[in-house]
C-alpha cells in the first residue's frame, strides 16, 4: 500500500531497501528510497577515490546489496 501511495504522489522510482544495524533492537531497518529520475538501487555518482579509505562500511556493492530483498519481503511488497 505504501509503495503505491508514494508512486501516486509523484515519485518516478520507489524502491525498498533493508540495512542491518546491530545496535537497533530488531537488528535491521527497512525504508523506501525515492527518486524523480532513475533507479535508486544504482549509485548515481562514483565514490571519490580519496574517500575510499574513510568509508569502512559503504561502497557501491553495499549500496546495491541494500536493495536485494528476501523473497518474503518482495512478496509482501508485490515486487
Amino acid at each position: 500500500e505504501m509503495k503505491e501511495f508514494i508512486e501516486k504522489i509523484g515519485w518516478a522510482s520507489v524502491e525498498y531497501a533493508n540495512i542491518s544495524i546491530p545496535s537497533y533492537p530488531s537488528g535491521c531497518i527497512g525504508f523506501f528510497v525515492c527518486s524523480k529520475k532513475g533507479s535508486c538501487a544504482e549509485p548515481v555518482r562514483p565514490i571519490p577515490s580519496a574517500w575510499g579509505p574513510a568509508l569502512r562500511y559503504y561502497d557501491d556493492t553495499m549500496h546495491r546489496a541494500a536493495f536485494m530483498l528476501p523473497r518474503f519481503v518482495r512478496n509482501k511488497l508485490r515486487l
